[in-house]
């Protein structure tokens, strides 16, 4: 294997997982939410605003990674 192909799969199953951890807080938010337990909603969905940020700058990463290998064919 190629080894920046490597480093797009390591970063892309990172923010794979980090999408489904943000999507498993939030249904358990929503599910406090019913359940007017507001002090656990609120322990689902803190933090995870940095964490969408991390997913953020990863992609951006790639998507740089990409436009810059589409200047130098």
């Amino acid at each position: 294997m190629n080894q920046p192909d490597d480093i797009t799969s390591i970063i892309v199953d990172a923010a794979k997982k980090a999408i489904q951890q943000t999507q498993q807080r939030c249904t358990e938010a929503l599910k406090a939410l019913d359940q007017q337990d507001y002090l656990a909603a609120l322990g689902a969905i803190v933090g995870i605003d940095d964490q969408t940020q991390q997913v953020t700058a990863r992609l951006l990463v790639l998507r740089d990674v990409a436009e810059h290998k589409k200047k130098n064919k």
